[in-house]
């Protein structure tokens, strides 16, 4: 388990500048404010051995029992825990009873990452990693649920219109959320909480019809990648130690089941043109070869009926 790495002897790597693992766990340590220049603190040389501990066991440790350790490790999913060695144990035990639990399977992806990464954990979570406690509340599981199918069947025109309609249903209703929506510390005007310093909230009241439309095109845009950088690792685990189907894995990431799909989606194809091109009939018109999309004659003579944005988003693929 966890403690096992503690064992470990590192002395095999050369660690140097473009290592980012390295980078992203001494960076908070290299600097000084008191001269002005970066310089390394006393414990530096101690996460730099840890970085080394955890690729030495990436690579040379094969039990099977260290599965759930080694691709939590993989994502980075450890860094977002306090004390990950205690962490780890309760992981490893909710996994033993997922694998048999009738109740797990009946589960959505977005509550299963919830009960499994984030359930009970609230003070276990670093400060930067307090933004999963929002999944405590259920209405916020479904609204993630429902996000991953819209960004991949909804064009971003469709879905910006989407989000504008919801603010305006928050502003119809009187929803308290409507005066303090969150958008994230980039785009944020006031707290979240009266005591927080961070602004990470707007007032759509505030706020005309232009505003909106630009801060919905932010807001889809922090959740895009919210989706794709955070939850997707959670995904990638849980696929990993067996606790979800190739199925759910690939309708998450790729949108879809169908194998003919997944690869126009690696070719570069969106999941909303995909789509647009089955219902026009012309998947059997194009290809994938080497990983690169190609089409036949009669696909290049439908090509010039479509408008500017499609044409460019094939074209550059072909």
């Amino acid at each position: 388990m966890y403690h096992k790495m503690k064992l470990l002897k590192s002395s095999l790597f050369e660690d140097s500048v473009e290592n980012p693992a390295l980078l992203n766990t001494i960076n908070d340590q290299l600097k000084n404010k008191n001269t002005g220049i970066n310089v390394v603190q006393d414990n530096s040389i101690e996460n730099i051995s840890t970085v080394r501990e955890l690729e030495d066991f990436l690579i040379y440790d094969d039990q099977k029992d260290n599965s759930l350790l080694k691709t939590i490790i993989e994502q980075d999913v450890h860094s977002i825990y306090n004390e990950f060695n205690q962490v780890h144990e309760i992981l490893f035990e909710r996994m033993q009873r997922c694998l048999i639990s009738p109740f797990w399977v009946k589960l959505n992806i977005i509550d299963k990452i919830y009960y499994f990464f984030i359930k009970d954990f609230d003070y276990d979570l670093k400060i930067k990693s307090k933004k999963f406690l929002r999944f405590n509340y259920k209405d916020t599981r479904k609204y993630y649920n429902n996000f991953v199918y819209r960004i991949h069947n909804l064009s971003l025109k469709s879905h910006i219109n989407h989000i504008l309609k919801y603010y305006d249903w928050l502003g119809r209703n009187n929803i308290p959320k409507y005066k303090k929506f969150y958008i994230g510390t980039g785009f944020g005007e006031i707290p979240y909480w009266s005591g927080n310093k961070n602004k990470t909230c707007i007032d759509l009241s505030s706020k005309s019809r232009k505003q909106r439309a630009n801060l919905a095109l932010v807001h889809l845009k922090n959740e895009t990648d919210f989706v794709n950088f955070d939850l997707s690792k959670f995904v990638h685990i849980l696929y990993e130690i067996k606790l979800i189907t190739e199925g759910e894995y690939n309708i998450f990431i790729y949108g879809s089941e169908h194998r003919e799909n997944i690869a126009f989606f690696k070719a570069g194809l969106s999941t909303q043109l995909i789509n647009f091109l089955k219902e026009k009939k012309q998947l059997k018109n194009i290809a994938v070869t080497n990983g690169k999309l190609q089409g036949n004659k009669e696909f290049l003579i439908f090509m010039d009926t479509l408008d500017e944005m499609k044409k460019f988003e094939i074209s550059r693929l072909l």
